[in-house]
């Protein structure tokens, strides 16, 4: 029977933006050298060809920009067809760059008959929040249709911040002249159709908050008892929970068994998504399996 794997891959460290909560931020200031994926090196190919074939959806993302080792990202999509992926995008590189980027991306994909979505981080850490902007631009290449294969565009606000992005998205669409519905699905997604276009809005609790934002946040078991309300299902570190719906998996409430979600970082590290704590093993440096990460999880008691 095949698993709910999920997949999430850190292309590079490197961003342009220098934002307050960024897990890389003191070591950026310090002038540390960031980290890139390299699927050139030792057995990372096979490995990352893998570990994407054997998930049910691979996500790129991370503490730095994912755009800015398109390279990476373009090798991962070319070595599998038929798959699903969504790269998550502070906007943090030139709207024309960003724009070429995504198109490559469309090619890939088109040539592998996969699939992939853009979710853009709209807030004011990454300074998205003003839809005349960036961020409106890029909803309008999702209002024309401008791809095939990279057709859907999803936008991840925070929670302390979800009233004031919902608002300024209604009053672009308003001074748009676009048609705007929108639909509250749970306390952290929205479906938004904008001129018969959908666009989904999730939010998320912020990270590191400052008193504003914790009193209007739940504090993380507040947070979790709600997405357990949401999901129906146990929430267990590493092991994902139903899809919903919101990466373009059409396994939602399917009868598979869940698997793993897993990390690989910029550096090739493999971690259990959720409980950075412990290495799995590297891409570089030997030969990966969904068996092999299983056994040491089993074998790992800070794990268990």
């Amino acid at each position: 029977m095949n698993r709910k794997n999920q997949l999430f891959i850190h292309p590079t460290d490197a961003c342009n933006l220098n934002c307050s909560f960024c897990t890389y931020a003191k070591a950026r200031k310090q002038g540390a050298p960031c980290a890139s994926l390299d699927l050139s090196r030792g057995h990372a190919a096979r490995n990352m060809r893998h570990l994407i074939q054997g998930a049910q959806h691979t996500a790129f993302s991370g503490g730095g920009e994912p755009f800015l080792n398109i390279s990476a990202i373009l090798t991962c999509i070319g070595l599998n067809s038929q798959k699903k992926y969504m790269v998550t995008t502070g906007m943090g590189i030139p709207l024309e760059e960003l724009e070429e980027k995504i198109e490559q991306i469309n090619y890939v994909c088109r040539q592998t008959d996969s699939r992939c979505v853009l979710r853009i981080s709209v807030d004011l850490f990454h300074h998205t929040m003003d839809f005349n902007g960036k961020t409106g631009s890029i909803l309008c290449w999702f209002l024309q249709k401008r791809w095939d294969h990279v057709a859907a565009c999803f936008i991840r606000g925070t929670v302390s911040e979800g009233e004031m992005l919902l608002n300024n998205l209604e009053s672009y669409c308003k001074r748009s002249e676009f048609s705007y519905r929108c639909k509250k699905i749970n306390n952290f997604t929205y479906a938004c159709i904008i001129n018969g276009v959908f666009f989904q809005v999730l939010l998320r609790p912020t990270i590191y908050p400052n008193e504003d934002e914790r009193k209007k946040e739940d504090y993380i078991l507040d947070y979790i008892d709600k997405m357990k309300q949401i999901d129906t299902e146990e929430i267990y570190l590493g092991k994902p929970r139903s899809c919903r719906g919101c990466k373009g998996c059409d396994a939602w409430k399917s009868d598979q068994e869940n698997g793993l979600d897993i990390t690989v970082t910029a550096n090739g590290e493999i971690f259990l998504y959720g409980a950075e704590i412990v290495s799995l093993g590297n891409i570089y440096e030997e030969e990966i399996t969904y068996m092999l990460l299983h056994k040491r999880i089993e074998n790992t008691p800070e794990l268990l």
